[in-house]
């Protein structure tokens, strides 16, 4: 491969990982967008007990009413005590519920028609939005006259949002404004929310304005989740509504749920006798995107990926070629060389008196002697040769010695 064809390899993988990385980038952030359906979290806390957040979607002809979500909840505790849960301990669940209507609110300069989130149980636990002013009602609050206007329509009755403790007239009862509500205005809501301007409201204060039982067409909780998929069966079973959409929402913007939506993209929004809160179809939009966002970081990785995985085996059958050639037959030669000595060592053992053996160990034995007598003819005839150069010291030689000896004593 020429250098100039390397360097555009190199720019297409590096381009194709960015490309995939943005992509998970932004399935985290469109996460980040649906707190809601992090309420499985939040409850558990600490608690090693597994949890999971499930929905119900309920069409307006099953009639759902309070009492009806009483059952359920009876149900759900006889189930837990089955399961051998602790029943005892307080926060085993928590759930919500909710109904959609429209009515007509004014204050005292000006009125309109405004739709309504009618909400009971810890709706807004699982629903965190952000108030500009005020605070929600609390669950043990829902027969109190309270409402909360989103910032549009505080805008249009007083002009202003800051309007917390003032009064509004909703069809005809007072009510008092207990926080103003700033809706999410991230393009999935804003293509979820058709209703204009709006306010939330005690679900049994709704139903008393309307003097009958308003179906709730949304339930949510988070229940106990001890084995897989407990849950889910539970609610499938025990909740009175057979004809809603039940749908498990824990961790729904998991990459593994997001995989089963990329195949089914097309007609999960499809629902003829459920119309999904803007809540769940501003999710579901995003989760289709989100979906779509995985599929591009999958394409966009495959390529680097196989890429690695293609010099991986190439660098491999070129290492286990070079090893074959170079050090395998040395090795199996040594190997070879080994056993072969061992074996050899082993038969001399277990055959000690053998005529092949005695008749090597006899060679042996004559190679040392006669290296023995070589050795020793050389040290004597180096012994003859030292003693014959050696001379005797005569007498003259003695005195001529002394003599000089004290000369140089002089």
């Amino acid at each position: 491969m020429t250098d100039k064809k390397r360097t555009i390899l190199i720019i297409v993988i590096a381009a194709l990982v960015i490309t995939g990385a943005a992509c998970l980038i932004g399935i985290s952030r469109i996460s980040s967008r649906f707190p809601l359906d992090r309420e499985y979290v939040r409850w558990r806390g600490e608690n090693e007990l597994e949890f999971s957040q499930i929905s119900f979607f309920v069409p307006d002809y099953e009639n759902l009413s309070i009492s009806k979500i009483n059952d359920f909840r009876t149900a759900m505790v006889t189930a837990f005590k089955a399961a051998s849960l602790d029943t005892e301990t307080s926060g085993l669940f928590i759930d919500c519920y909710s109904a959609e209507g429209t009515c007509k609110i004014a204050s005292d300069k000006k009125y309109t028609q405004a739709s309504v989130t009618a909400v009971g149980g810890n709706y807004f636990d699982f629903h965190q939005s952000d108030f500009t002013f005020g605070s929600p009602f609390a669950a043990k609050n829902m027969l109190s006259d309270v409402v909360i206007l989103d910032e549009e329509l505080a805008w249009f009755l007083f002009g202003a949002t800051d309007v917390v403790g003032l009064p509004v007239n909703i069809d005809g009862s007072t009510f008092y404004v207990t926080g103003v509500i700033d809706r999410e205005d991230d393009r999935f809501h804003e293509a979820a929310y058709t209703g204009g301007m709006g306010l939330y409201m005690p679900y049994e204060s709704y139903e008393m304005l309307q003097n009958e039982t308003v179906p709730i067409t949304c339930y949510e909780a988070v229940i106990p989740n001890p084995v897989k998929n407990f849950a889910k069966n539970l609610a499938d079973e025990k909740f009175p509504a057979k004809g809603s959409v039940i749908l498990d929402n824990t961790a729904r913007f998991s990459y593994g749920r997001l995989l089963k939506i990329i195949g089914s993209s097309s007609k999960r929004d499809m629902s003829a006798s459920v119309a999904y809160p803007c809540s769940e179809n501003a999710a579901r939009y995003a989760e289709s995107v989100a979906a779509k966002l995985l599929f591009g970081a999958i394409v966009a990785f495959v390529f680097p990926v196989l890429l690695v995985l293609y010099y991986v085996i190439r660098n491999f059958r070129y290492t286990r070629r070079k090893v074959h050639e170079d050090y395998v037959p040395e090795i199996m030669e040594k190997t070879e060389e080994a056993i072969r000595s061992k074996q050899r060592k082993r038969w001399e053992k277990s055959h000690p008196n053998h005529k092949y053996y005695k008749k090597e160990k006899n060679m042996e034995n004559e190679n040392k002697s006669s290296i023995s007598k070589e050795e020793a003819e050389k040290f004597t005839a180096g012994l003859k040769k030292q003693t014959t150069s050696a001379k005797p010291e005569t007498l003259s030689g003695k005195l001529k010695k002394v003599k000089s000896q004290s000369n140089t004593n002089k």
